[in-house]
């Protein structure tokens, strides 16, 4: 069950998929009656359309979208580093240049986790920070 919900697209379209071969049952069967099945399939096809989207797990897209918001905050804050310190864009930020002493006075506010346990990368300052579970999305593009 995980690649349904690890990759949305994927369950929607599998989904998709089974709305529109129940479809085309409902046709082959309805053959004698195809003044009763169209109308019927319709309503079928406008029902499934309407439930797809709401079989889509949220957690996993919203663990997701966290991550991918923490790489952005992680981005700007190396940014902030680099401009302020006058380093250049091959610089490479350590935890304690963006957190400070004690997670105090640095250019992040508290320590950013992954939702799903990924561990973060910084880079250096030209690029972008990595997520360990970014082969199930948690990147930037």
């Amino acid at each position: 069950m995980e690649w349904f919900t690890d990759d949305p697209r994927r369950g929607q379209t599998a989904l998709t998929l089974i709305a529109f071969a129940v479809t085309i049952a409902i046709l082959g069967l309805g053959r004698k009656r195809l003044l009763w099945a169209i109308p019927f399939a319709l309503i079928w096809l406008l029902l499934a359309a309407m439930a797809i989207p709401s079989y889509m797990p949220a957690r996993p897209i919203a663990y997701r979208n966290a991550c991918i918001n923490n790489l952005r905050l992680i981005r700007d804050a190396k940014a902030r580093w680099a401009t302020e310190s006058g380093k250049l864009t091959n610089a490479i930020p350590t935890e304690h240049d963006l957190y400070g002493v004690n997670d105090t006075n640095g250019f992040l506010r508290h320590r950013l986790t992954c939702p799903r346990g990924g561990i973060y990368t910084f880079g250096s300052v030209a690029e972008n920070p990595r997520c360990s579970l970014s082969e199930k999305g948690h990147r930037l593009e």
